[in-house]
């Protein structure tokens, strides 16, 4: 019994969607062709009237002149304003035809957005009343990560400043120090000279007493 009643429930929501369904695409066709129609109903008025002005043209100057092809003239024009008049008016017709089937359309479309609110609001009554299958909650999405390919490129390139100033500086000290020594030779040869102090010269006793001495060694 219970399945049974559960198959007609489903053939009802089935039939309620599809009601809708049907409702809302046969409203929407249905003003498509009345857009097309009263599109159609302009030409054939402007066609009309651009006819009429041509026959009452014509006729004038068929009244003025009488001749033979002045009057063929104004049998072929006024045929082809019977035929336009004849087209603009099966168009009207069609018109209001198809005007009152979009205007019953739109009452079905009506009934049928409407009829889906309620059930939709009674729904949730019955949900809460009688406990019906709850939704699951949805996740929520965890925020993305950045990727930690512009902190890494970011540490990179500050590395790669301090070597660069790194080596900057020991660039310039050996050059401070070539100054600095540089220096150091330009005031050493600023300095003076130091003069060589003159050997001392023996005394003269120191040589006799030598002299004396070689001497004696030859005697012996």
């Amino acid at each position: 019994m219970t399945n049974h009643l559960n198959d007609l429930e489903k053939a009802f929501n089935d039939a309620r969607s599809q009601f809708s369904k049907s409702a809302a695409q046969t409203y929407k066709r249905l003003n498509r062709e009345l857009q097309t129609l009263i599109k159609r109903g302009n030409r054939s008025a402007a066609r009309v009237k651009s006819l009429r002005q041509r026959a009452q043209a014509q006729a004038e100057r068929t009244a003025r002149t009488g001749t033979r092809a002045a009057k063929q003239q104004m049998k072929k024009l006024e045929k082809m304003l019977a035929d336009a008049r004849d087209e603009l008016r099966i168009t009207q017709e069609d018109k209001r035809r198809v005007r009152q089937l979009v205007n019953d359309a739109r009452t079905y479309f009506i009934k049928a957005t409407h009829t889906e609110k309620a059930f939709a609001s009674l729904e949730k009554k019955w949900d809460k009343t009688f406990g019906g299958k709850k939704k699951p909650a949805r996740k929520k999405k965890a925020a993305k990560k950045k990727p930690a390919t512009r902190k890494k490129a970011a540490k990179k390139k500050v590395a790669k400043r301090k070597v660069a100033k790194k080596k900057a500086a020991t660039r310039r000290k050996p050059a401070t120090k070539k100054k600095a020594a540089g220096k150091k030779k330009s005031a050493a040869k600023r300095r003076p000279a130091r003069k060589k102090t003159a050997a001392k010269k023996r005394p003269a006793s120191r040589k006799k007493a030598a002299s004396k001495k070689r001497a004696s060694r030859k005697r012996a």
